[in-house]
């Protein structure tokens, strides 16, 4: 059984200092966002650094140039917490590091996905924004920042239900936050619109079928999008294959099966 791993002065100093660096690239990328340059400030939110010389000598191949740039963790990449109970063991990939060590890391780590999530928004890099904002969830899932500006994201880029679902998780995390309160009053706004134009959508589609009085049976589960629609539509009814009767069929001109529907009714038949 190998020894503890435990970290040497040196191996300190080297976190330090690339700690000490990854603080020194955040503030210059503040700077450049304060000044409106927002490629420089992601630049600088992007620096990249190969892995300490622990890891990289001792656990990790190097770092070729394409691979390096393919890094998004600055000088904070390749550490974990030092537990001295587990020992080290082959293989190891990561340099241990005290606890306000692993405490300061991950705030940086967060610190920087939310703020080059924050440069793409600016940028109108919504989908590149919003990858950023959940890879700084993934490491706080309660970071009402990178919660509220994918909320944006997903707002601006059409995916209402996961707006909302945002925006009220941040009001769950903040209930005084006015920003993710004036975001879910547009959302209903946006809700509306939507149903009126999926509702338009599909009256004219079913219009063009001739079905102007007609029941439509899905399978298993009716699709949101789709069941949302139908009901801003007169004399058009949408329902689950476990929910068809007798009744819903005779009060509609048309009857309108899916392929999974039949499938439902047969077995249910049988």
């Amino acid at each position: 059984m190998m020894p503890p791993l435990v970290m040497g002065e040196e191996g300190t100093a080297e976190v330090q200092r690339n700690i000490a660096k990854a603080q020194e690239l955040k503030v210059e990328g503040n700077e450049h966002f304060k000044a409106g340059d927002y490629q420089l400030a992601m630049r600088a939110y992007h620096q990249v650094c190969r892995p300490p010389p622990t890891a990289r000598t001792h656990y990790a191949p190097a770092i070729t140039p394409a691979r390096a740039r393919a890094q998004i963790y600055m000088y904070v990449h390749g550490y974990a917490l030092n537990d001295s109970s587990l020992g080290g063991f082959p293989g190891q990939t990561t340099t241990p590091v005290s606890k306000s060590e692993m405490v300061t890391i991950r705030e940086l780590k967060i610190n920087h996905f939310c703020n080059l999530a924050m440069c793409h928004l600016k940028l109108g890099n919504l989908p590149k924004a919003r990858l950023n904002c959940t890879k700084a969830l993934a490491i706080d899932e309660k970071n009402v920042k990178a919660l509220f500006r994918r909320g944006r994201c997903n707002a601006q880029l059409g995916a209402l239900d996961e707006a909302k679902e945002d925006f009220e998780g941040v009001l769950r995390l903040d209930g005084s936050n006015k920003e993710a309160a004036r975001e879910l009053r547009a959302l209903k706004a946006a809700f509306a619109d939507h149903k009126r134009r999926e509702a338009k959508k599909f009256a004219g589609m079913f219009e063009k079928l001739g079905w102007s009085n007609a029941l439509i049976v899905a399978g298993k589960e009716v699709d949101v999008n789709f069941e949302r629609a139908a009901r801003n539509i007169p004399n058009i009814d949408v329902l689950p294959s476990a929910g068809a009767n007798v009744y819903d069929i005779l009060r509609r001109d048309v009857l309108v099966l899916t392929t999974e529907a039949v499938e439902a009714l047969e077995a249910r038949l049988k």
